[in-house]
């Protein structure tokens, strides 16, 4: 039990920190949102785990971490191309958050293929999974970012002739970084 502890402390920050990210809401904010997500967590885990505490770990490493970092894969980082005429769009979240976040970047990514006739939206995840997504925007190095995200647009065929950028927080200093170092293709906004 000493060990499940101490790992379960240890990882507890990068679990609160996946799950505001996914279910965070504008209406909780500050301490009250902590509170709400370690109470959910929590919930979460107990009823994984039950009073047999020995399948603690593989549940947190496991299900439940799935629950709680991917949830369900409510569509995909990429909104449709339904308009070749429309200048695609590139996003880039800032801390805390990731490119799949299926409350926050995808409705954006939606909202803004829509209201500009069905434009490819692409929003640029940092890494190969929703978490490593989190993380490295805490973590890595910004110029590593910014080439990482010049690797994603330049292997993006919609996006040879250009795009449109739009950063939030960090990422708009990752899209400065990438107009600054790399420019190809280029960023018309």
């Amino acid at each position: 039990i000493q060990s499940i502890t101490m790992w379960a402390k240890a990882t507890l920050v990068v679990f609160i920190s996946a799950f505001l990210s996914v279910c965070g809401s504008s209406v909780v904010s500050g301490e009250a949102k902590e509170a709400k997500a370690l109470r959910t967590f929590t919930e979460l885990l107990r009823n994984k785990v039950g009073k047999d505490a020995s399948n603690a770990v593989e549940v947190l490493r496991g299900e439940t971490f799935t629950q709680i970092v991917k949830l369900k894969e409510i569509g995909s980082h990429r909104a449709s191309v339904k308009s070749s005429e429309a200048t695609p769009v590139v996003q880039m979240h800032g801390m805390g958050d990731f490119a799949n976040d299926p409350f926050g970047m995808v409705p954006l990514a939606n909202a803004i293929s829509e209201y500009l006739g069905g434009a490819y939206v692409l929003n640029v995840q940092i890494g190969d999974s929703n978490i490593q997504d989190i993380m490295n925007g805490f973590l890595m190095n910004l110029d590593d970012q910014v080439d990482y995200f010049a690797n994603v647009v330049k292997s993006d065929v919609h996006l040879a002739k250009g795009f449109n950028a739009v950063g939030y927080s960090q990422g708009n200093l990752v899209i400065r970084g990438y107009i600054e170092k790399y420019n190809d293709p280029p960023v018309f906004n």
